[in-house]
This record gives C-alpha cells, sequence and structure tokens, in this order.
C-alpha cells in the first residue's frame, strides 16, 4: 500500500468515527427537525419522525 492510500484509509476511519459520536447524532436530530418544520407544517396530513437506535 502506498502513503497516498493509506492516508486516504486514516482519513475515512477518522470520518466514520467522527459520525458515531452521540453529540454530533443528536445535534443533526434536533437541526434536521428544526428545518423541516416548516415542511411539516404544509403537509396537508399528519407527519410522525421517527428515530431508530441501533442495538
Amino acid at each position: 500500500m502506498n502513503l497516498g492510500d493509506e492516508l486516504r484509509r486514516q482519513e475515512l476511519e477518522a470520518i466514520r468515527k467522527n459520525a458515531m459520536d452521540p453529540k454530533l447524532i443528536e445535534t443533526v436530530k434536533i437541526l434536521t427537525n428544526l428545518s423541516l418544520k416548516d415542511f411539516y407544517k404544509n403537509v396537508d396530513t399528519e407527519v410522525t419522525i421517527l428515530w431508530r437506535t441501533k442495538e
């Protein structure tokens, strides 16, 4: 494996680890709900969002 491949592998591993940070996940859930709030209001039906936890 050359240096470029190794650096890419390390970068992808760091991205995976950071993406699983519980604080980041909670922040994304909050921001998603806020950004879609107006959309929910304009939908002519009931909208239910269920956040599934990975077990």
